[in-house]
């Protein structure tokens, strides 16, 4: 699926389908992420396997290729997930789908975070493995080489040629001069493999930084909605004090009333109790 081309309305309006179609867009992508994490591992171990020249090259190729890629792939991966970050932020307040977009959000997040990680530890274990066919390599050329000539072999390609150039110069075996035209060309793996391990980590840092943002906002949405909740209770506790005071009120109301009620009956009685005894004079 192809990343959509809506303007951030059309993600956090009402209606979710355009939110989820990107969602599901995104999901697709991270997939296609862990498939080309599991073809550059059997790409790394065929490499390490062949011996035969025109293989190597072809498989070097292609793991150039793919790399390539996958390096295309996560950061369109990291853009689309940031961009429907920053649309939900910008959500309006009180929006009953806030919290349904956040939670995709976040899984998408921890599964590109899962497929970032894992091939973070697929390049560190090529790395682990290419340096052991060097050191294997180097000991044909030079077995007496020590740590850090082997270590300057793999940091340092030119460094490594004037290690052994003089290791080549006495030596009169083919053997030795292809095995350090291998290590030659495994230091240019490691230094690709350095490079992805660098920019993978550049971008766990960034998924990283965005899940603090995204948190961040959170908590200024929670503590509203906490302020919220303490201003209604304080209106529900100000209601109930008027309800009761109402009442009280309507209480005396009637008593008076009755008060009132029970003078004039008294008045009343007395007043025909004088009239009659004033007529029976009469």
């Amino acid at each position: 699926m192809q990343p959509m081309n809506g303007g951030s309305g059309s993600l956090i309006g009402s209606d979710l389908g355009p939110f989820f179609a990107e969602v599901e867009s995104i999901q697709d992508e991270i997939k296609q992420l862990q498939y080309n994490i599991n073809h550059v591992s059997e790409l790394h171990s065929r490499r390490l396997a062949s011996t035969d020249d025109q293989t190597q090259s072809a498989t070097a190729a292609q793991l150039t290729q793919l790399t390539n890629q996958t390096t295309a792939l996560t950061n369109s991966i990291r853009n689309r997930i940031t961009k429907l970050n920053d649309i939900n932020k910008k959500s309006p307040q009180g929006d009953p789908n806030f919290a349904t977009r956040k939670l995709q959000i976040g899984n998408l997040q921890n599964g590109f975070k899962r497929a970032l990680e894992e091939y973070n530890l697929v390049e560190k274990r090529s790395r682990e493995k290419y340096r052991d066919r060097m050191a294997r390599q180097i000991k044909i050329v030079k077995p007496d080489a020590t740590d850090d000539e082997i270590k300057a072999a793999w940091e340092d390609s030119q460094g490594g040629a004037q290690i052994f150039s003089q290791a080549l110069m006495t030596s009169r075996t083919s053997g030795a001069r292809a095995a350090f035209a291998e290590v030659q060309s495994r230091n240019q793996d490691l230094r690709k493999i350095e490079e992805t391990i660098t920019e993978l980590a550049q971008m766990m840092q960034d998924m990283a930084t965005l899940v603090l943002e995204q948190d961040e906002s959170v908590r200024m949405i929670e503590t509203q909605a906490v302020q919220v909740n303490t201003d209604v209770e304080q209106g529900l506790d100000q209601t109930k004090k008027a309800v009761k005071s109402a009442r009280a009120a309507r209480r005396k109301r009637w008593i008076c009333f009755f008060i009132l009620l029970c003078i004039i009956i008294v008045v009343v009685v007395v007043v025909v109790v004088e009239v009659l005894k004033n007529q029976g004079k009469l």
